[in-house]
Parts: structure tokens; sequence; C-alpha cells
């Protein structure tokens, strides 16, 4: 949420209301990033709520032009100090509600009405706001194109609908038709190419207007949750999408290649997200159908240490199939089947061997080893799973702290499980994080989580002792010394100032 906090409290805003969040926090020092601090998990909502209803206004004094009323302070102010009342008016005739104090700073609980009109019959309400939303009923919204009718009528059927716009960057919100909308959707036409609008709807019925609805989108809650996959398990992810005009429909994953990585489809109201084990081969029409046009084709496949084909569908009518349930690993052949009225044709093989394989999980355990003023060495442990594909190497790459401009460093064997980068910068901190590669590609990166600091030179040595122990003697020069300092030790003669850690070894 932010880069830096230099204090131990933080206003976080733009959450969404009633969502479920978890926070965490890093410290953060000159060598670099600490270890996480994870909350619990909190919805974020408003501590307190709207208030309770005033009494009913009553007339204290009228004359020909004015009418002063009086109400009762509602008896909670749902946890906020109040900041005003909003009294209204309608005639008896109107289903139209009127603003009377519009400047909206209105404490007192009595009011001077003017401008009425003599021989007219007059309702008034006061509702009144605190700093939670000033209305109890709230229009619901669903994700589709149109407007929806409100859940809650308010008592009475909804008549017609108030549809205002609002030019981006601009305060003022704008009526966009001159009468009441009677039907559940308008199209708005004057507008201006390249600029952006905003919308918002409410519901009128006989005691007046409602609360505005604004558009917002929706997530089903099967996409909410988390989900659970093992090494190499499959993936399938459903959409349905609706807009007009009709949205635009991407899938990605930073660092991910999903279109190499699964099989994507994507409709005009739903797109598809699948990874797993298959392969989707596509082909072309035959140039001769035989004198009669090819209706269907039969997809057939075997495995690589195999001489028969097994067929896969003996139904297919476009000219692609995506072909599930295989085997990891697995080298396969595929062949297609054309087949019109007076039979079946000759088949057309794939060219090459098909090897049924992911890209790599990241390498393991990414730590680093050494550090001097221009090298650090890092060691890792090789991947769990190797997508079903040999692996053919790693590759390392640094970026300085603060940057987020990676670079490679280093193309590694696969037998190398340590490696030391060179020609770096004296005293600059650095991350670095490691990828596996294999035949489909390169796997999601391990990162380092700290930052390392170069120009730390650190000596460790064992000194024997007569006693039969030993002395750990440990040494820090040429940079910030890290660790706990020997408050008795002093400079070295003849050399720079060092401080020196002793551990006492016992068999």
């Amino acid at each position: 949420m932010q880069a830096e906090c230099k204090e131990t409290t933080c206003d976080i805003t733009r959450l969404f209301k009633n969502t479920e969040y978890l926070f965490r926090v890093r410290g953060v020092n000159k060598y670099g990033t600490g270890v996480p601090l994870q909350s619990e998990a909190m919805v974020a909502r408003n501590t307190f709520t709207v208030p309770s209803l005033p009494g009913t206004p009553e007339i204290l004094v009228s004359a020909e032009d004015f009418a002063t009323i009086e109400w009762l302070k509602p008896e909670s102010d749902g946890g906020s100090p109040l900041l005003h009342y909003l009294v209204e008016r309608r005639e008896r005739k109107s289903a139209r509600w009127v603003k009377v104090n519009r400047d909206g700073a209105h404490l007192d609980s009595t009011l001077k009405v003017c401008g009425l009109t003599e021989g007219n019959v007059y309702q008034f309400r006061a509702p009144l706001l605190n700093l939670y939303p000033p209305y109890h009923r709230h229009p619901r919204r669903q994700h589709q194109s149109g407007l929806v009718s409100p859940v809650d009528d308010g008592g009475a059927d909804v008549m017609g609908y108030i549809l205002e716009m609002q030019e981006a960057g601009a305060e003022e919100w704008k009526k966009a038709h001159e009468k009441t909308l009677r039907s559940a959707e308008l199209t708005v036409t004057g507008l201006s190419a390249g600029k952006k609008y905003c919308f918002r709807v409410a519901g009128i019925n006989v005691n007046g207007t409602g609360d505005f609805s604004e558009p917002y989108f929706e997530l089903h809650d099967d996409l909410k949750k988390t989900i659970c996959l093992r090494a190499g398990g499959s993936l399938r992810l459903f959409v349905s999408v609706t807009g007009r005009p009709v949205p635009t429909i991407t899938w990605s994953k930073p660092g991910v290649d999903l279109h190499n990585r699964g099989f994507i489809d994507i409709g005009s109201t739903s797109t598809t997200l699948i990874i797993d084990r298959s392969a989707t081969i596509s082909w072309e029409a035959p140039a001769v159908d035989g004198g009669a046009p090819v209706n269907n084709f039969i997809i057939e496949r075997r495995e690589a240490s195999m001489r028969a084909y097994k067929t896969v569908t003996s139904k297919c009518s476009k000219t692609s199939y995506k072909i599930d349930g295989l085997m990891e690993g697995m080298l396969y052949y595929f062949r297609v089947l054309p087949e019109n009225i007076y039979g079946i044709g000759e088949p057309c093989e794939t060219p090459d061997i098909v090897l049924v394989c992911e890209v790599p999980l990241p390498p393991q355990k990414l730590e680093m080893i050494d550090v001097t003023k221009s090298t650090v060495t890092l060691g890792w442990e090789k991947p769990e799973h190797d997508g079903g594909s040999r692996l053919t190497g790693y590759v390392i790459e640094a970026c300085k702290f603060g940057t987020d401009k990676w670079m490679k460093v280093a193309t590694l064997k696969t037998t190398d499980f340590e490696h030391t980068i060179e020609k770096l910068n004296e005293k600059e901190q650095y991350l670095f994080r490691i990828k596996a590669i294999n035949s489909r590609g390169a796997s999601e990166a391990k990162e380092m989580l700290t930052a390392i600091t170069l120009g730390n030179n650190v000596t460790l040595c064992f000194l024997p002792s007569a006693a039969g122990g030993g002395l750990l003697q440990y040494s820090s020069e040429g940079g910030e010394r890290p660790g706990r300092k020997d408050p008795g030790a002093g400079p070295a003669s003849g050399g720079p100032a060092s401080s020196r850690l002793l551990l006492v070894l016992q068999r």
C-alpha cells in the first residue's frame, strides 16, 4: 500500500466496503527488508451507522408564504455527531421532494420555510446526516447493461428513474434526460469522444427520490476463493462477463505467458482459462475433398514407444481440437483423418514428437553464501517439480535496491547450485532472484527477501585450545559489522578498527 512509512500507524484508503483484507508490515534498515508481520483477517466497514429517525415534523406557525416547522432530535446519532438536517418538502399532488435548506448547514430542530404558495398543501420531512451515508435504504446493483430495479421500493411502487451523469474531473452532476424514465434502460447521446463520464441512477416513488446507485464491477463469490493445487495439478476458471459495448477480455499473470502455459477461450459473454495436462492441435482442411465436402475429422494419438494409434474422438467438425487426459512427461504423436460421405481419407501426422510438459516450479532455498566488496556468492536447490520436462539450466537476475529494473547476470547449467556474481558496485544494495528453465520456458522467480549490501568482508576461523575445546574467532571488516559487538575488543595493531566475537566451543 505504501512504499515508505516512518510511523507505527498508517491510514489505508480506497478499500472496498464489506471486503475482507489481510495486512502485513516489514521493517526496513540499510541492510534491506525484514520478514513481514501479518495481521488477522478484517472486514473494511464503518465503525458507526446511520442515526435513528427524527421525530415527525409539526407546524408551529404558518402564513401565506411561509411555515415554521419543528421536530424532535433522534434518540441515537449512530456513534458519530450529527452534521446537519436535510429538510425537504413536496406538494401533495407531486411525487418530487425538493430540498428546503440547500446549504445543508442546519443543526437546529426548527426551521422557517419560505417561498410557499397560498392554498397549496405541503408535506415536510427531515432526514439527517452524520459521517455515515444519510439514508437507510441502498438500491443494489448487478453487473449488467442498463438499469436494475431497486431491491427495496420503500413501501410504494417504483414510478420511474432519474439518471445523472458527471464528466471526469467535474464536481457537478447533470441530469441525462428531460422526462422521468419509465424503463430500466437509456441510451445517452451527445457525449464527447475521448472523455470519461460517471453515471448514477435513483428510483422514484410517491414518497420521492431514493438514494443514487453508481455502477460497479461485482466478482462472483466462487472467484474470490483461494484455490490450492498440487504441483502438476489442473486448473479451470470460468468467468461470465457482460457489458455494453462488449468489453475486451484478457488474461494475465506477472512473469507468466498464459497463452503458452494454458488454453484460453474468449467468447462474447464468458471466458475460460484451462491449465492442465492437455494439448491443443490445429490443422488445415484438405485441399482436395474427394468430390464431397469434408464434414468430419477423426483425431488419434499414440505414445512414442507404441506403434498403435488410439482414437481420441471420432466426431470433430472444426479444424482444431483440445486433447485431455495426457500423461505429464510422456512423448506423443497425433494424427487427423478427414471424412466425407464417401469415407475416411489419408491421415496427416504431426511431423515432430510432442512432449507434454509445463514450466518448472521455482528453485528452492535461495540464500547468500558469501559477500565481498564487489562479489556475492549465492546458493540454491533444484525445484520440487520440473514440469514434466528435464531442466536445461538456471538464470540469475539482479537489480539495485529501490528500483524494479532486473538484469540477467548469469546463465548456468543444471549441475550448478552455487555461483559467484562479480563486478558489483561497492556499498550498493542488490536484490537477487533465480529461475529454472526447461523446454517449455522459465519458471516463476525465486527472490531473496532481503537486499544484500556489498562491502562486508566476513572471516571465520577456528583456533585450537589447550583445554581441549577451541575458540571460534569472527571478524568483519570493510563495512558495517553485522551482529552483536564485543565491547572489550579494541583496534588491531597497525590496522583499521575491527570487532571480534569469541565463542568457546566445548566438546
